[in-house]
């Protein structure tokens, strides 16, 4: 099994798991996993190209966010808004900053 693989894994689990203490487990092990990604001379940035390994890594955000009491309408309007933004421009930009930033909103395909 590759260590992709593994990573998406470990943060698919961590997604899912719903007791406090599996979660935290979870987090130390692919921090761990990811610490010691250098060590394991697997260290790169393929892992990103990897749609499974996104979607866990989107997952993990989405659920984190949740947690903290962002509510899920905030964070579906946020991903329509961005997924706007990208339809509009035909790719993602390497950067969302500019020097006069404006709120994202679901209307504007500037940024």
């Amino acid at each position: 099994m590759s260590d992709e693989v593994i990573r998406m894994h470990l943060a698919q689990a961590l997604t899912r798991a719903e007791h406090t203490a599996v979660r935290t487990h979870l987090q130390a092990a692919l921090d761990q996993w990811d610490q010691d990604a250098p060590a394991r001379g697997t260290h790169n940035d393929s892992h990103q190209a990897d749609p499974a390994t996104a979607a866990a890594a989107l997952e993990t955000w989405l659920v984190q966010y949740a947690r903290r009491g962002v509510p899920e309408l905030i964070l579906e309007s946020l991903l329509r808004a961005y997924a706007a933004k990208i339809d509009a421009r035909g790719y993602v930009p390497r950067s969302w900053t500019c020097n006069n930033r404006q709120p994202l909103d679901s209307t504007s395909t500037d940024t």
